[in-house]
């Protein structure tokens, strides 16, 4: 008698004690994924960012220290033996040799094909960017150590780009032209704003982030390009300033 009593309330324990349900279990797993399906993409995108912040930083400091170290051996830009303005690969050569022995290059390109890749470049609204730049002969490019890319277009030897023309004593009242950096190489996707950055080249060796204040030059340089219906052109200075990369969630400014 004490035996199937022990063995009634026994089997009781167990029909209030059989752990999950199939049914329970799935709806576990399918509420755990639609969590990871909006949190993954959102901490990987904040990673990819801040990663791209940092790798802007660092090139621009090393671009920076080294076109200053060719200035202070070779005088100000414009001293440097250019040829005349129609000469614009050739300038740009001339550019990048002199400030090679002051960076860490794996490939030098000159103006040939191989340093850049064969996609074209798009404007961070959707629209193409002019030219193949890896069959452009008027602009330079070499691959840095890291796998960066890096593109002169010296079009002004004599730096008389005023790139801030509505501010007197600017330190872009004097540019010599443009550098194009690719933080991460063939990886893509070529996007000005996302891996494609702009930059000045003044006169006394400065390299500036287009978009920095006072920059008017045409729509290029103006910081309100840099939105997601934008050219992304400017976001060069808002990576560096700002330290993030908001303009891609819709965060927009028309003045620094």
């Amino acid at each position: 008698m004490e035996k199937n009593i022990y063995k009634l309330e026994y089997n009781k324990y167990l029909q209030c004690n059989n752990g999950f349900t199939l049914a329970e279990v799935l709806l576990t797993l399918v509420i755990i994924g639609i969590v990871a399906s909006m949190t993954i993409p959102n901490i990987f995108a904040h990673f990819t960012e801040k990663a791209t912040v940092v790798r802007l930083k660092k090139t621009y400091s090393l671009l920076n220290s080294a076109v200053k170290s060719a200035v202070a051996i070779n005088g100000p830009v414009d001293y440097w033996e250019f040829g005349n303005a129609s000469a614009k690969g050739a300038n740009s050569v001339i550019f990048n040799n002199t400030i090679k022995p002051y960076l860490n290059i794996t490939k030098d390109c000159k103006t040939g094909t191989g340093c850049w890749d064969t996609s074209y470049t798009m404007y961070l609204n959707g629209i193409t960017r002019e030219g193949d730049f890896d069959k452009d002969t008027t602009r330079a490019r070499m691959i840095l150590s890291d796998g960066i890319f890096l593109q002169t277009n010296f079009s002004a030897p004599d730096c008389n780009i005023d790139a801030a023309s509505a501010s007197t004593n600017h330190i872009l009242n004097h540019a010599c032209g443009t550098i194009n950096i690719d933080i991460n190489g063939f990886k893509g996707p070529n996007i000005l704003g996302i891996d494609i950055f702009d930059f000045y080249i003044t006169k006394n060796g400065d390299i500036v982030p287009l978009g920095i204040e006072g920059n008017n030059h045409g729509t290029w340089g103006w910081i309100g390009q840099c939105r997601k219906n934008g050219s992304g052109q400017p976001c060069a200075s808002w990576v560096l300033y700002k330290e993030n990369m908001n303009y891609l969630r819709g965060e927009s400014i028309s003045h620094w």
